[in-house]
């Protein structure tokens, strides 16, 4: 259930991050600006940018390895990391 409310709240984080960056360059009266993100947030913004018909661009990075540790699994399963034993 947690990890459910957590991607629940990192979706609608979309719109919100996509129109403070939007605000952010009109106030500044920017011809563009870069919004970088975890891949998490891609499609968001990606809908974001579709739906107000804005040009974009997505860059990935090209993983050729895999860390044997998942850090990722860990913190989404609330089970403690490397860095939170170190950090007691």
């Amino acid at each position: 259930q947690a990890s459910e409310n957590f991607y629940q709240a990192a979706i609608k984080r979309d719109k919100i991050l996509e129109a403070n960056a939007s605000v952010e360059a009109r106030v500044k009266k920017k011809k563009f600006y870069v919004v970088v993100s975890g891949g998490f947030h891609t499609d968001g913004f990606v809908e974001e940018f579709r739906a107000k018909k804005a040009p974009y661009a997505v860059v990935t990075p090209l993983i050729t390895q895999h860390q044997a540790k998942d850090y990722y699994m860990e913190v989404m399963t609330s089970m403690k990391t490397d860095l939170e034993e170190n950090w007691k």
